[in-house]
């Protein structure tokens, strides 16, 4: 692994990359691109990076081993580390993959999951400060589309239109999808029928389908800002 910009964030996969990334920065323009963005303070910086991303695959289990990874390997020169992964159906479970691995590295985690998200130093002050938010709002159930839902405006036909479709086909049992991962099937309903169809999560917030600066948003945007940026 290459040694990571000094504050990074690690995610699961390219959408969590895209839909965080262009979250941030039509909230914060600025004359950065890749996978570096910048705080609204304008010298704070962080990197945001998908795991696994040699290999181009991300997932659950290649994000905890990165993250593990990270801790261990790059202090001091690692000074902030923030994860983001999703709850899925059982937060508690979850919540001890994560701090698991912080206990094994000294740190003091909560026994659960903190409202805001957790932004936590260890007692050693050569140790990274560490961050973690279980999407959707690090305290239900869920994952990244439902995320994604809230940042669509409340009155939005399509949305409404979409809800009304998967509850028909749910009605006459002609869906294939688990009902776990209806949040995709909303969400990807939902992407279809923009005015470029089937673009990714991520680019919906170019055209403002996605409100970047929905107040849904703003408990993550302000968790980024507390793990990663100094005050103005």
């Amino acid at each position: 692994m290459r040694q990571p910009h000094p504050n990074t964030l690690l995610v699961e996969g390219k959408d969590d990359f895209n839909v965080i990334r262009n979250l941030w920065v039509n909230r914060f323009p600025s004359d950065r691109s890749g996978d570096i963005v910048l705080c609204p303070n304008g010298k704070d910086e962080f990197k945001i990076r998908q795991a696994g991303e040699e290999s181009e695959t991300g997932g659950d289990s290649k994000l905890l081993r990165s993250f593990s990874a990270h801790i261990r390997q790059w202090p001091p020169d690692l000074e902030r580390l923030g994860i983001v992964m999703d709850a899925d159906e059982q937060v508690d479970r979850r919540w001890k993959q994560v701090t698991d691995r912080l206990y094994s590295e000294g740190y003091e985690p909560p026994p659960n999951p903190p409202a805001g998200g957790l932004v936590l130093e260890h007692p050693a002050p050569t140790r990274p400060r560490i961050g973690v938010w279980l999407m959707p709002d690090n305290h239900i159930p869920g994952k990244l589309e439902d995320f994604v839902r809230l940042l669509i405006p409340k009155d939005n036909a399509l949305g409404l239109k979409a809800d009304d479709v998967l509850n028909d086909i749910e009605r006459e049992k002609l869906q294939l999808y688990a009902s776990k991962d209806r949040p995709k099937a909303f969400i990807h309903t939902w992407l279809a029928w923009q005015k470029k169809p089937g673009r990714p999560m991520g680019q919906a917030f170019t055209n403002r389908a996605l409100q970047p600066d929905s107040p849904a948003a703003d408990p993550f945007i302000a968790w980024l800002q507390r793990l990663f940026c100094a005050a103005p």
